[in-house]
């Protein structure tokens, strides 16, 4: 399922980058593409439309929260964009080649009544929650921490916003 021969992947893309915690952001013009031959199976590539920074990405950036940052981090979790790749092999995805896909904060949890409430990125199972990368062009991701967000949805949000 790579990508089809229509969709250009360029080598390198634009990225908002935090090298170290508390250091500022920069924007970066020269950060690699994983290219549709590198991707695993089960992993897409997402070409980004929007993305939203929110305060989450601050304390990332700023190492000040419970959760180790890695750096250098590509902020941004709450994006939406097109799958132009798939990884070979991939099975049993519930995305393919063209959809329109949201990228969430936690992809995965245990659900546990002890990580319910707002602990839940301390489960042992949580996923997600490292890879805050939608900031930029294009990124990689596994198609189970992405959502199917159809073309009618988006619609209906903005025609609700245009309302406001």
């Amino acid at each position: 399922m790579m990508a089809p021969s229509s969709t250009s992947i360029p080598k390198f893309q634009k990225a908002a980058i935090v090298q170290k915690s508390g250091h500022n952001v920069k924007i970066h013009s020269d950060v690699p593409v994983k290219q549709p031959n590198q991707l695993k199976p089960g992993e897409c590539l997402i070409r980004m439309h929007c993305t939203g920074i929110c305060h989450t990405d601050l304390h990332a950036a700023m190492g000040d929260w419970p959760v180790p940052t890695k750096t250098p981090l590509i902020g941004g979790h709450e994006g939406v964009g097109d799958i132009v790749a798939m990884g070979e092999n991939t099975v049993d995805s519930p995305v393919k080649l063209g959809d329109r896909v949201g990228i969430k904060w936690i992809a995965y949890s245990c659900v546990s009544s002890d990580y319910r409430s707002s602990h839940v990125i301390y489960c042992p199972l949580v996923s997600g929650v490292s890879s805050v990368n939608s900031a930029e062009t294009l990124m990689s991701k596994v198609s189970i921490e992405i959502s199917y967000c159809p073309i009618s949805l988006l619609i209906q949000l903005a025609l609700r916003l245009r309302k406001s």
